[in-house]
Parts: C-alpha cells; sequence; structure tokens
C-alpha cells in the first residue's frame, strides 16, 4: 500500500498521518515503509519550516494520529529524533545521515520486552527504545505520518523484505488484533456540533465526550486543530510577530478546514465541530455537508458573562488563543442564534443551562451585539473616486477594521450605517473577517459562503474575479467583476486572498457584485 498526501492548497504544510487496521498487544511483530520522491511544493512558510517530514512508530488508538505528539505514541522521524512521551531527542548514531528517498525502514516491536527497534535498509539506527509505560499492556498500532514524503507501507514478508531476526511481520502474524471498524452507512454516524463564545468551555466539554465515549472514535473538526497539525509554521510565523500567530495564517486555516469538512462529509464517522458556530449562516453551511442520514445535534454552552471571564483566566498559558477584535466578539452577540429543531438538527442540549434560560440570553446577547455594532462601525472612504458625473462622491464601507489589515473595493454609491433586516441577519460568519455595506439598494450580504474560484490582474491595480454561490439567496450564480483596485498586496493567485461583497439589483442580470478584497 502507497500514501501520500494532499498539496493543492495549502495542504502540504499539514501532517497527513494515519494507523494500520490491525495492531499488536502481545508476540514479536514488525512492519517496514520504503520511501518515496519526495514531492515539489511551494512551502505556505519560507522562514525556516521543513518541507519535506516523516515519521514512523506506534500509537494507541486512543493517542494522538500524529507519532510522537503526546505520552500514547513513540515515532521517530526523517532527521534522526525519537519521540517519547512527546518530547523529542537525538536517536541515530553518530555520523548517520538522515532518512532519503529510497530508504527502507523497518520497526520492530517486541511486545513481551517492551522495546521498539528501528532499521534502515537492514541495519540498525539506534539502541532499542524502552516503551513507556502509558504503552504497556495496551493494543499498538503502526502509525504514518508525512508531509510531502510519499512512502510504500510493508505489512508481509516478501522477497527483498528485510525481516529482524526472531520477528514476524504484523500481516502473517496470529498476535494481529483488528482495530476499530467503520460505521457501515452514515445512518450510523452522528454529528454533534458545538455553540458558545470563545472560553465557554466548548472545548473542555468535547475531551470529555470523546473521553466517555472511546467506541465512537469521534473526528474534531475546527480551526485550531488544523493549526495543531501545522505546529511549526504557526511557531516560525509567531517569531516574525512578536509571539502572534497572525490572522493571515488563521485565515489560511479556515481556508483548509473548508475542503476538510467536504472531504469529512463523504467518509461515514463520528464529528464534532469545535468551534464558535454562533450564526446561523455557519451553523447552515457546516451541517449542509453532513447529509444522508447523519443524525446532527447541537450542544450550547452560553454561561453568565462572569462564568465566562472565569473560565477564561482559567485557560492555561499553552492553550490560550490571540482575543478576538471586539468587532467580531459583537458581531457573534449581534447575530448569536440556536439551530432549529428538527429542521437542521434532532435535538439541542443546553450544558449548564436551560432552553428558557438560553433564549431570553440570546435575546439580551443579540441587543447589545447590534447596538454596540450600530455606534461603532467605521467607515473607509476613497476620496480619489469618481461618479460618472465626473464628481468628487464619498465611498464608504461598513467593516471590522480592527482585522482587516487592508482593503481595496470601489462601489458606485454611498453606503449608510442601519440596523441590519431579517433577510441580513446571521449572513456574516464568527471564524472570517466580515465587512457588510448595507445601503438602500442592498438586498443582502455575502461573506463567508462566497468563494474566489479564479482571479487574475489584467491590468495594474485593475483585477478580473469570478466569483460563485450565493448562500443568502440559496442560489448559485456566476459573475466577473472588474476596477477592483489592489491596495498594495500581489493578488495574482494569492493563498490567502479572502473577497467580501454585497448584492445589488440589476435590471440586466438580476444582480451585479461588488467585491471588496482583503490581503489579511
Amino acid at each position: 500500500m502507497t500514501g501520500s498526501n494532499r498539496v493543492e492548497s495549502g495542504f502540504n504544510q499539514l501532517w497527513t498521518c494515519g494507523r494500520t487496521t490491525h495492531g499488536v498487544a502481545t508476540g514479536k511483530v514488525c512492519f517496514g515503509v520504503e520511501l518515496k520522491d519526495k514531492l515539489e511544493c511551494r512551502s505556505y512558510e519560507n522562514f525556516g519550516v521543513e518541507k519535506h517530514q516523516f515519521r514512523v512508530g506506534l500509537s494507541s488508538q486512543l493517542g494522538d494520529i500524529v507519532p510522537g505528539m503526546d505520552t500514547l505514541s513513540l515515532a521517530i522521524d526523517n532527521f534522526g529524533k525519537q519521540y517519547v512521551d512527546g518530547v523529542g531527542e537525538q536517536y541515530f548514531k553518530e555520523g548517520t545521515v538522515r532518512l532519503n528517498e529510497k530508504d527502507k525502514v523497518t520497526v520492530a516491536v517486541d511486545m513481551d520486552e517492551k522495546t521498539v527497534s528501528f532499521y534502515r535498509n537492514g541495519e540498525s539506527l539506534g539502541d532499542a527504545i524502552a516503551l513507556p509505560e502509558t504503552l504497556h499492556n495496551t493494543t499498538l498500532f503502526p502509525t504514518i505520518g508525512t508531509r510531502n514524503m510519499p512512502f510504500t507501507l510493508v505489512t508481509a514478508t516478501a522477497e527483498g523484505v528485510f525481516t529482524p531476526e526472531g520477528f514476524t511481520y504484523i500481516q502473517d502474524s496470529e498476535h494481529k488484533v483488528q482495530g476499530p471498524v467503520a460505521p457501515e452507512s452514515r445512518a450510523d454516524c452522528e454529528v454533534v456540533m458545538m455553540i458558545g463564545f470563545p472560553s465557554a468551555g466548548k472545548t473542555t466539554y468535547v475531551r470529555k465526550l470523546v473521553a466517555d465515549n472511546p467506541d465512537k472514535h469521534y473526528n474534531i473538526l475546527g480551526t485550531s486543530y488544523i493549526l495543531k497539525r501545522m505546529q511549526d509554521a504557526v511557531e516560525a510565523r509567531k517569531k516574525t510577530k512578536n509571539g502572534r500567530m497572525g490572522y493571515g495564517l488563521v485565515n489560511h486555516a479556515e481556508n483548509l478546514l473548508r475542503i476538510v469538512f467536504d472531504l469529512a462529509g463523504r467518509r461515514a464517522r463520528n464529528y464534532i465541530i469545535d468551534q464558535h458556530n454562533c450564526q446561523s449562516a455557519a451553523q447552515r453551511r457546516k451541517l449542509s455537508y453532513f447529509t444522508g442520514g447523519y443524525k446532527r445535534t447541537a450542544v450550547a454552552i452560553l454561561p453568565t458573562e462572569e462564568v465566562l471571564k472565569e473560565r477564561a483566566d482559567g485557560i492555561p498559558e499553552p492553550e490560550r488563543h490571540e482575543d478576538l477584535p471586539k468587532d467580531l466578539q459583537h458581531e457573534m452577540k449581534a447575530y448569536l442564534t440556536i439551530p432549529s429543531v428538527p429542521e437542521q438538527v434532532t435535538e439541542v442540549a443546553y450544558v449548564d443551562s436551560d432552553a428558557e434560560s438560553v433564549a431570553e440570553a440570546i435575546k439580551k446577547y443579540n441587543s447589545e451585539g447590534q447596538e454596540w455594532l450600530k455606534k461603532n462601525r467605521r467607515r473607509r472612504s476613497n476620496p480619489n473616486h469618481h461618479n460618472n458625473r465626473g464628481e468628487d462622491t464619498t465611498t464608504t464601507t461598513t467593516t471590522t477594521t480592527e482585522v482587516a489589515t487592508r482593503w481595496a473595493g470601489t462601489t458606485t454609491r454611498e453606503t449608510t450605517d442601519t440596523a441590519p433586516t431579517a433577510e441580513e441577519e446571521g449572513t456574516v460568519e464568527e471564524d472570517t473577517v466580515a465587512a457588510v455595506a448595507i445601503g438602500e439598494d442592498t438586498v443582502a450580504a455575502m461573506a463567508a459562503d462566497t468563494e474566489v474560484v479564479d482571479m487574475e490582474v489584467v491590468a495594474t491595480g485593475v483585477a478580473t474575479v469570478t466569483v460563485v454561490e450565493d448562500t443568502v439567496a440559496d442560489t448559485t450564480i456566476t459573475t466577473t467583476t472588474t476596477n477592483v483596485e489592489e491596495a498594495g498586496a500581489d493578488t495574482k493567485h494569492h493563498s490567502s486572498l479572502r473577497h467580501l461583497a454585497t448584492l445589488q439589483p440589476s435590471n440586466t442580470s438580476g444582480y451585479t457584485i461588488q467585491t471588496f478584497c482583503s490581503d489579511l
């Protein structure tokens, strides 16, 4: 069996990992991998992040899927390090070169002596590694993690395959143990959507849910889990931004997560969506990936502001996230809602509260958030813009200015701040930057669910953008707009480009799209 990772759309920065379907709890068993030619790809980060990485080892079913990341796995990497109890240290003998293409690595685990040995092309790479106590008396599964280094997995004896003395390949071993079996259909699966503000206790709840239901083998979906799979890129970015990760990397992770949602919905698995999910548009979009029989439920955690602050203060420093700008915090409040039953989910569970109390709290949050946004949204004008009569006009857009670092865009009429209409409520998603232009002709706002499918710079400061998917009108449209002024960013096929738009009536095509581009 051969394996590799996706490289398009920035997936080359993520660890792609997997376990075998069978493991071992007793006896002396081995398996191997043969490294193939490295994938050529452009690194999203080009400052000290290794593009080609590989890990091989063993883990329990309860361990992190990336081998060597926690106390429930053990592994070595292509640079010669061993990872035990989540700590890396030198393993290869002095003078040994790193693993390269065509190398054949053999892993031999002695469950009786509680040791693991590694070989390259039949030669020992170092002393046998003692299994930590966390891996005693459990079934261990061959586990591989790769980043742009394809491989072939060897699980059975064959001609030319090295076999350590006294060991048997796992496929031929009488000691192999069948691992978890995937559900037969989506009707046997469930999707749990978490709902709550930052620091409300969602992740704590998720960890307990996973621990209490090991037989369900939940897959957790969320931006923080994507960032965890590209931790070295995160740390490298922090070094250049005074310890802050920056919204560009978060935006990149969000784009990857959208693709992951699409892939996840095609597989019969149990999922937990561990994000804020406060707004209706985000809830509808994410749940729409899971059709065909999934049992969809929601868990709302909406503590009082006093409890929220107390829980935020109690988060350990390594697990703290950067504070959201006030604009986004109040947008969450303004558009906070609970999915409808049974149209969207089969049930909603309320933690530390009940449905009536949550309904009252939501009304309060909605009022506070909308009032704050009405008073504090700032405007961005373009004094160089002229209308068709040659007269100077002031062009404004309502933006979440604390997040957006550079904006570009023009519109043909002045916009004014007003309270959002019923059609507009819930259309701005909490986990993306949102710019909403609300004017007398505006019929809806498009933000997170509008996707850039192509961009070409056709002249200096002018770009042609093709966009699709009008989630507000629940239809799909394709159109092109020009005269999008560039704001100093390289817009040609920029991986982190976002665009936000408003829909306005048009006598000819039904809608015209005005696009605002931001390079975050």
